[in-house]
């Protein structure tokens, strides 16, 4: 196939936004949102059965927490 009839896939590649708009910023948090701070309680039928030891990872989807699993005996 000549060169001039293949399709510059390049431009799906990167989205831009479209002629004459500009990029916003990022809309703030809501004020009932959960900020961080404090280690949450981990949900569970048992509530004994974990002991939370600390944060491990924090993103944008929401937080890992290291805890004793005490029902297995080890860390979860």
């Amino acid at each position: 196939m000549p060169a001039s009839l293949v399709p510059d896939r390049t431009e799906t590649l990167v989205p831009r936004p479209a002629s004459g708009t500009s990029l916003t910023a990022p809309a703030e948090p809501r004020a009932d949102e959960h900020t961080g701070g404090e280690v949450d309680r981990l949900a569970a039928d048992d509530p004994e059965r974990y002991e939370q030891v600390r944060e491990h990872a924090r993103g944008g989807l929401g937080r890992v927490v290291r805890a004793v699993d005490r029902r297995l005996g080890r860390t979860v």
